[in-house]
């Protein structure tokens, strides 16, 4: 019988994937920690690690640094849960040297069983990322309508009332310069990844998708505390309010399917234009740049778009202006736009553009910010459309 060594915070997700793998013929340790998983990997010697990335104590990476520089655990194989928007953790394990790459939002235990089985079998590295919709496919194909899927269902959506709630708690009160602010960011971190797997787990996609970027918004800020501005303050408030009030509706039929979005970003710096746009879709959200405020205006006369980004401080036409026009236009009267504008400006400018509905953010831009204000205005433009069953 091999010998998986799952490591993961969470007890419900451990659980459930600690079952499906014992199910499946394998014999299953866990760690809760990062700490506990080094000491595990030197009593156990397993024949494989599940290793998500975003861990306490120690993460994923350095878990995996002190595995590929230990004579006895190097050759080890490994799978990592990952986020999708964090291109720069998943270079460093990739570089490090694993198996299998799993993106958090669209893995279940019946896929991760499938590489496991894939790995042992061929015995060699070649690292490979699921494609998130082709992920969503087969975890659709294989976890629909079982008893097992139907229990975790109940057992998740349980837990929706306390998990909204206790979002609420950490987001009511803005993040300050305070000795308890990362451990603030840490709580809410860990509440969106375990909502994060348990979304993707049981197909509630667009609960998966919005929990995803915030997972990897607040990681980026807990690496890095000078990323804590007003304007990121006012994403986790907004956003941690929205989330939870979202999560009720992630037992909806319509929220186990993702429709695309389309995203127009209107920047002349085309250096910045291109960033945003890789990191819209890596969140699956498509994504137009064009940097010129004119042409903006014409490609919007004809073409609908879920959402809009511009940049204040456009040439020829500023981002206030081009957005007065855009409003008299039949397909754009009430497409959600969000701003971008200068870190000086963004206190002075805050309360009249918030006053009008639209949003605004800080340069310079951070990538995960601006993805989770999208998912976030994006969604509620659709509650809005649909509203909540009664």
């Amino acid at each position: 019988m091999k010998k998986i060594l799952f490591v993961e915070d969470d007890a419900l997700v451990t659980r459930l994937y600690s079952q499906k793998l014992s199910d499946a013929g394998f014999e299953v340790l866990v760690a809760s920690d990062g700490s506990m998983a080094v000491d595990r990997l030197l009593e156990t010697m397993p024949d494989l690690v599940v290793l998500d990335l975003l861990m306490p104590r120690l993460n994923g990476v350095e878990v995996l640094r002190v595995m590929r520089s230990h004579s006895t655990l190097k050759t080890i194989p490994v799978v990592v849960f990952s986020n999708a928007l964090l291109d720069q953790l998943r270079n460093a394990v990739s570089a490090l040297g694993v198996e299998e790459i799993m993106i958090k939002s669209g893995a279940t235990p019946a896929l991760l069983i499938k590489a496991i089985q894939r790995i042992l079998e061929r015995g060699k590295r070649a690292v490979q990322t699921a494609p998130v919709e082709a992920v969503k496919a087969e975890a659709a194909s294989e976890t629909g309508g079982t008893k097992f899927y139907s229990r975790v269902q109940r057992e998740f959506f349980d837990q929706v009332p306390a998990l909204a709630a206790n979002i609420r708690e950490l987001t009511r009160n803005p993040i300050t310069q305070a000795s308890s602010q990362m451990e603030q960011l840490e709580s809410l971190s860990r509440k969106a990844g375990f909502i994060t797997q348990m979304a993707g787990a049981v197909s509630a996609y667009r609960v998966a998708q919005m929990s995803a970027a915030f997972e990897a918004f607040l990681f980026e800020l807990r690496q890095d505390a000078t990323l804590i501005t007003d304007s990121t303050r006012r994403t986790i408030q907004q956003t941690g309010e929205f989330l939870a009030d979202f999560l009720g509706r992630a037992n909806r039929a319509d929220e186990q399917t993702m429709a695309p979005s389309e995203i127009l970003v209107v920047d002349d710096d085309r250096v910045t234009g291109k960033t945003l746009q890789m990191a819209l879709n890596r969140a699956s959200l498509d994504c137009t740049c064009i940097s010129d405020a004119a042409k903006a205006l014409e490609v919007l006369r004809t073409a609908a778009f879920d959402a809009v980004v511009l940049d204040i401080n456009l040439p020829g036409m500023d981002g206030t202006r081009l957005c007065q026009w855009m409003r008299d236009l039949p397909l754009h009267k009430q497409t959600p736009v969000i701003f971008i504008t200068s870190h000086v400006e963004f206190q002075p400018r805050a309360r009249a553009i918030l006053n009008s509905g639209d949003e605004l953010i800080a340069k310079p831009v951070m990538p995960t910010e601006l993805v989770v204000k999208l998912i976030t205005q994006i969604l509620k433009a659709r509650m809005a459309r649909r509203p909540a069953r009664s």
